[in-house]
């Protein structure tokens, strides 16, 4: 489970409004303005339901190593440029490079 003060900057890396991820935890905005905010202490339940639902959402986000390297590029430039945007934001897939290295 994710430290509460991880909350906010993981929903804003995602760029999901607090109703969104709201509505995917099943919380109010309120609630979830209040914790962000550090004006309560939230149940348990409460902290868990978040998390997990912040953690599907990153799930979402995260392309496979298998859709990375089954995209269709219009030359070895824009592969190349893919794949060192891709590990900028911090995904290091191993698979990747052998599937790239096999072509």
């Amino acid at each position: 489970m994710d430290n509460i003060e991880n909350i906010k900057i993981r929903r804003r890396k995602l760029g999901i409004t607090q109703v969104g991820l709201a509505s995917e935890a099943s919380v109010s905005q309120s609630l979830l303005a209040k914790l962000e905010s550090g004006k309560i202490n939230p149940s348990y339940s409460t902290v868990v339901a978040i998390d997990e639902a912040l953690d599907r959402l990153e799930q979402r986000e995260k392309p496979s190593a298998f859709s990375i390297a089954n995209k269709k590029f219009s030359d070895l430039d824009e592969r190349e440029h893919f794949i060192q945007e891709y590990h900028k934001v911090g995904y290091h897939i191993p698979e990747l490079a052998e599937t790239f290295n096999q072509e």
